[in-house]
């Protein structure tokens, strides 16, 4: 599955040749996975920070944010950075594991 955050604008490809796109991000994702996730947040959590307009409480291999757990369970080289590999978020209801093959950082500097 691949997923890209464009401002509040998301593109859903769910690798079955069917892409899906809508303006409003994060009730586009909840409809699709039948459950709340911070979608807003998630775009920070991803890439191991906490979002920044929010407290936050570190841990020892992540932090608590917004009723939620970020946990890094696994880190990889991409290009010259350290970015999350395996990725466990949960809070009392969801749990979501992520697992990132490959981290394309060249869209990110250009901008």
């Amino acid at each position: 599955m691949y997923i890209r955050l464009l401002d509040d604008f998301v593109i859903l490809d769910r690798g079955d040749g069917k892409v899906e796109s809508s303006a409003h991000s994060e009730e586009f994702i909840n409809q699709q996975l039948g459950m709340f996730v911070p979608v807003h947040s998630l775009r920070y959590w991803v890439v191991g920070l906490p979002e920044p307009s929010r407290k936050f409480e570190e841990t020892g291999n992540g932090f608590k944010q917004a009723g939620w757990q970020s946990e890094y369970k696994e880190m990889q080289r991409a290009s010259d950075e350290i970015m999350p590999r395996k990725i466990t978020i949960t809070n009392n209801q969801v749990k979501l594991k992520l697992i990132v093959d490959q981290w394309n950082l060249n869209d990110a500097k250009a901008k």
